[in-house]
């Protein structure tokens, strides 16, 4: 049988863009910082628009952030067999 799963993944750039950021932050904080280095990556508009995205709540990590944004674009075919 197959079927469609969500794969968790994030846009590119996003690691650099927050790298040095210090957690725990609010969505508003993480996208002030962002938005102040987006010269980091050349194409920031993507993940500046992924963070916009986040919902309104406290981030422990960046690992909280790439979690969160995860399974926002892309799917995978997964076949599964039972016994």
């Amino acid at each position: 049988m197959e079927k469609l799963v969500k794969v968790r993944t994030a846009p590119r750039g996003l690691g650099r863009l927050l790298l040095g950021i210090h957690f725990p932050k609010k969505k508003s904080e993480i996208l002030r910082y962002a938005e102040q280095h987006k010269s980091r990556v050349q194409n920031p508009d993507e993940a500046i628009e992924a963070i916009r995205t986040l919902d309104n709540r406290m981030y422990r990590s960046i690992n909280d952030v790439l979690w969160s944004l995860g399974g926002l674009r892309k799917y995978r075919r997964f076949t599964h067999s039972f016994i």
